[in-house]
């Protein structure tokens, strides 16, 4: 069986390459987007998954020219673990 590297979860993601480099607290990242600070806790925490609108409201602070990078990124993650946990039924039949 092929080996994978640990797959780090969207939160992680967002933690080490956009909040911790500009030093930006849960609290400081939540009122930039203008959501609730419980909203950016659950997903650091790994409770809850990207949102578009969530992604939206990242993509314009960061100002990334794709406001759906983050949901993109989601998705990416998302069909990763399908990959590594049941790669033969991912496999398309041969006619």
């Amino acid at each position: 069986m092929k080996e994978f590297m640990p797959l780090p979860k969207i939160g992680e993601i967002i933690l080490n390459d956009f909040m911790e480099p500009l030093n930006l607290s849960v609290n400081e990242l939540a009122s930039k987007i203008n959501v609730a600070p419980a909203v950016i806790s659950q997903l650091l925490y790994g409770e809850t998954q990207m949102t578009f609108d969530l992604s939206q409201r990242l993509g314009q602070l960061y100002e990334l020219q794709d406001d759906s990078y983050f949901m993109r990124l989601q998705q990416a993650l998302n069909e990763r673990v399908l990959t590594e946990s049941n790669p033969t039924e991912l496999k398309p039949a041969l006619a």
